[in-house]
């Protein structure tokens, strides 16, 4: 009997990882959403001057665990394509980020294109990564042995 091992495609993760910066910093970019985001955080450029790196750093790490933890889902949930990739991605990211974000949004008091226009963003994310992850998971299957050879000896043990 043979056992599937939980390989992730470690190319694939790292891919989306930059993938899922790049598309942070685009989306929330003056020339898309920043514009939008700021005047529905009721905030401006000067009031982020001073932010640092951390909250890039933090993207970063979240990024990489996100990614990360999505891949050995979709691993141990055998996805091998990317339309059932695709549809799992969008359940996730509907089911746990955007059900959570539209609950701090409205216990915060923030307005509902703040929700929209963030989860918008990790939507584009999950389905991606979802459609890249579900289409690479049928290239890199590999299986080991259930039980693991044992070397022959004729000799007996000495107690």
């Amino acid at each position: 009997m043979k056992v599937k091992t939980v390989q992730i495609n470690h190319l694939a993760v790292w891919i989306l990882v930059v993938f899922n910066m790049i598309l942070g910093f685009v989306w929330y970019s003056p020339y898309f959403f920043g514009n939008e985001w700021m005047k529905l955080l009721g905030k401006d450029m000067e009031f982020f001057k001073n932010a640092g790196i951390m909250p890039f750093v933090v993207a970063f790490i979240t990024s990489v665990i996100s990614m990360y933890v999505l891949a050995w889902f979709f691993k141990k949930m055998q996805v091998k394509s990317f339309f059932t990739g695709l549809l799992y991605g969008v359940m996730i990211w509907f089911g746990f980020v955007f059900c959570e974000l539209l609950t701090i949004d409205q216990f915060e008091l923030r307005h509902y294109g703040l929700t929209w226009l963030n989860a918008g963003k990790a939507l584009v994310s999950y389905a991606v990564a979802g459609f890249l992850l579900g289409f690479w998971n049928r290239f890199s299957e590999s299986e080991i042995p259930d039980d693991v050879p044992q070397a022959k000896s004729n000799e007996h043990p000495v107690n």
